[in-house]
């Protein structure tokens, strides 16, 4: 069997296994399958990669006909291996925990051993390389129409400095050149990304976030809140009943941000293992309930370091906000200024950025998406359990936001014109994130006029000084 037919079938073995996880046949996690943005792409959402030529290209819904134009896409990279401290970590607690009643209990527990290499910190997984690589191919086959004469200078991609966007970003262009291949005009050799961590990794690139929020546990103090209560704690004395240990074998005493982290390690080490190898050992110390407080001490985490809970987080993000609309702006000048059928449209086509969950999760934020009316604090957990802000579903790995833009004009245009009278087409612009339509701030349909859009970010795009924004005064420390 050639080594193309071999990676062919490990492809369909493993989608398939996800396909049967998805629809809830059975699950390595005892049902629940959200690890916050450690979650497998298919995890949360219906993948289908069927019958979808030209779903998106054309909306005919309503009074208008209209065809896309342009496309521009923030996806996160794939799933990843965890970090070199987390692989560590996992190695500490198992050593820890070893005894005579984990070994009669859990004997697949007691006989693991790390399956993580110490060298992988945070490379790209296969499994993440399937996800961008599937991605690609839905993309390609939503917007054949759009695409399919198109060479290579019609397509702009970005990727931040870090290895698992860049091959994430590949991975991606090569599921959409494989559907584009007997019309477009495209060699692998000529793929050549651009390296941006001012749009892709600002996070790291804003003295003021970093200063204010990243390195300041101040401003994660409901996470460190949630930590300290009721709910880890409950969680702590179940795992160390099951294994039969006294609960400070999982963490210096007195040291309650260790206790967090090993039982955190332990979530994670379940997550990674299932997406990765598909089954862990480590998930059987987890109950459900367990597994949802977890998830929400996640999103307390992203909510305020990469979400809404502080303006900062969001305001750093309007570069990309003003790349994405600058984009659309020329797509629509292009057109409008040909002279003739026969012009060369020169503008881009489809634009492809790649980054991380501190790229989509301030992007989501400074476009008024998933906004909770009442903030995630530590004392309302209960108060959200239908939040819209929910990492697992919104940033998991693969998470992806994209706009379409669409010329459109009239459904009877055609029965009524006058030959001779001129007519101007309208600009519409439609959201997907993960794939689904969503509703963007201040539209009732999901085909929203680009008028209407571009004045609402108008404030972020044109007066967007990322300098200004992220000069760190003393001030503004939370």
């Amino acid at each position: 069997m050639s080594a193309m037919w071999k990676r062919a079938v490990v492809v369909a073995v493993r989608n398939a296994f996800h396909t049967i996880l998805l629809f809830g046949l059975f699950s390595p996690v005892l049902g629940y399958k959200y690890f916050s943005t450690k979650t497998p792409y298919a995890w949360g959402r219906s993948v289908h990669d069927k019958d979808l030529e030209d779903q998106w290209f054309n909306d005919n819904s309503g009074e208008l006909l209209c065809s896309a134009i342009h496309t521009s896409v923030v996806a996160r990279h794939g799933t990843r291996y965890p970090g070199q401290d987390d692989v560590k970590k996992l190695t500490e607690i198992h050593r820890k925990i070893l005894n005579d009643e984990v070994k009669t209990r859990y004997p697949d527990l007691y006989a693991w051993r790390n399956p993580f290499p110490d060298n992988n910190n945070k490379a790209l997984a296969s499994l993440g390389e399937e996800e961008l690589e599937s991605y690609g191919k839905r993309t390609a086959q939503r917007l054949f129409s759009l695409f399919a004469e198109e060479d290579i200078d019609s397509f702009r991609y970005i990727t931040s400095s870090t290895d698992r966007t860049r091959e994430s970003s590949r991975a991606f262009f090569e599921g959409l050149t494989s559907v584009l291949e007997e019309n477009a005009q495209t060699e692998e050799d000529e793929y050549e990304p651009e390296v941006t961590d001012k749009l892709l990794r600002f996070h790291t690139q804003c003295d003021n976030y970093v200063k204010s929020v990243g390195n300041n546990k101040t401003a994660m103090k409901e996470y460190y809140k949630f930590l300290e209560g009721k709910y880890i704690a409950t969680t702590k004395r179940k795992i160390s009943e099951k294994l039969g240990i006294t609960e400070d074998t999982l963490s210096p005493v007195n040291a309650l941000i260790y206790t967090f982290r090993d039982i955190r390690t332990l979530y994670l080490g379940c997550g990674y293992e299932s997406a990765i190898f598909e089954t862990s050992p480590w998930c059987q110390l987890l109950d459900e309930e367990d597994m949802i407080v977890q998830e929400y001490l996640g999103d307390l985490k992203h909510y305020y370091k990469n979400g809404a809970g502080h303006d900062i987080t969001w305001k750093q993000a309007c570069p990309l906000v003003s790349d994405i609309f600058y984009t659309m702006d020329d797509a629509i000048e292009s057109l409008e200024t040909m002279d003739g059928a026969d012009d060369e449209q020169g503008y881009i086509i489809g634009q492809f950025a790649f980054g991380h969950a501190e790229t989509l999760g301030p992007l989501y934020t400074a476009l008024g998406l998933f906004n909770d009316s009442t903030p995630l604090r530590a004392d309302n957990f209960k108060e959200h359990e239908d939040r819209l802000f929910r990492s697992s579903l919104i940033l998991p790995f693969g998470a992806n936001l994209q706009l379409i833009l669409y010329e459109c004009e009239p459904q009877d245009l055609k029965a009524n014109e006058d030959d001779d009278a001129e007519h101007h087409p309208e600009y519409f612009v439609k959201l997907l994130v993960n794939e689904e339509p969503q509703l963007l701030p201040g539209c009732d349909e999901f085909l929203c006029p680009y008028s209407i859009i571009r004045d609402k970010y108008k404030a972020q795009v044109e007066n967007c000084n990322f300098s200004q924004i992220c000069k760190w005064h003393p001030k503004d420390e939370l």
